[in-house]
């Protein structure tokens, strides 16, 4: 999935300002070997925010950035799925701290 989303995040990432993290959950169904961004009942975006500590407008602008990276890709899964619903969560970096950024 990094590998989808990664270079398409990049270029609007770079614009962020500040220093800090920012988890998304994301939300894919598995339509024949592939996974695809979804809407379910509980978000009405295939990305969501769990947490942040980013300031609020660059929590906001970092959505943006990840909703266009996310927009009309797909990939394979990765695992035998019981459960058509797929939810990822991962955790991004802004700015020069420890961890990576994507």
């Amino acid at each position: 999935m990094l590998d989808t989303i990664g270079p398409r995040v990049r270029p609007c990432w770079k614009t962020l300002s500040g220093t800090g993290t920012i988890e998304f959950r994301y939300t894919f169904r598995d339509e024949s070997g592939k996974a695809s961004p979804t809407v379910v009942e509980d978000a009405n975006l295939p990305v969501t925010i769990v947490e942040s500590s980013l300031e609020p407008e660059q929590t906001r602008r970092a959505l943006e950035c990840m909703l266009d990276a996310v927009e009309g890709t797909s990939f394979p899964p990765g695992v035998a799925l019981s459960d058509p619903m797929i939810f990822k969560y991962q955790v991004w970096t802004v700015g020069k701290t420890s961890e990576p950024s994507p």
